[in-house]
C-alpha cells in the first residue's frame, strides 16, 4: 500500500478506535476495492461467485462497522490492513450474510414443495 494511503488507513483507524464512528463511512468508501475484495474472497471460499454491487457496498459496510469495534486493538505497526489482521471477525461477517440468504432459500424451497403437495 502506499505510505499516503496507509497513512490515510492509519487516521481513520485511530479515528475508529477514538469512537469517531463516522470514519467507519469514510473507511467504506475510500477503501472499499481492498475490502470488498476481501469480503469476495472470503464469499468465494463459502461457494458465493456472485453478489450484487450493493449487497457488496453493504458487507464493505458492515466490515467497517466491525472494525470500529475492535479499532482500538489494531496496530497500525503490525503491518496487515485491519480487513486482513481481523480476518476472521470479517469471516463471521460474510457467514451471517451468506447464512441469511441460505435461509431465505430453504423457506422458499419448502414454499415451493407445499404448493406442489410434497
Amino acid at each position: 500500500m502506499e505510505r499516503d494511503r496507509r497513512e490515510r488507513l492509519e487516521h481513520l483507524m485511530a479515528q475508529l478506535a477514538s469512537g469517531e464512528g463516522r470514519a467507519a463511512c469514510a473507511l467504506a468508501f475510500e477503501f472499499s476495492g481492498p475490502i470488498g475484495s476481501a469480503v469476495r474472497a472470503h464469499l468465494a471460499d463459502l461457494g458465493i461467485h456472485d453478489v450484487e454491487r450493493d449487497e457488496l457496498d453493504s458487507l464493505v459496510i458492515d466490515v467497517c462497522i466491525m472494525l470500529a469495534d475492535v479499532a482500538g486493538a489494531w496496530r497500525a505497526d503490525g503491518g496487515a490492513a485491519p480487513w486482513q489482521w481481523a480476518y476472521h471477525r470479517v469471516r463471521q461477517v460474510v457467514s451471517r450474510f451468506v447464512g441469511q440468504h441460505a435461509d431465505e432459500l430453504v423457506r422458499q424451497a419448502a414454499e415451493l414443495g407445499r404448493l406442489h403437495g410434497g
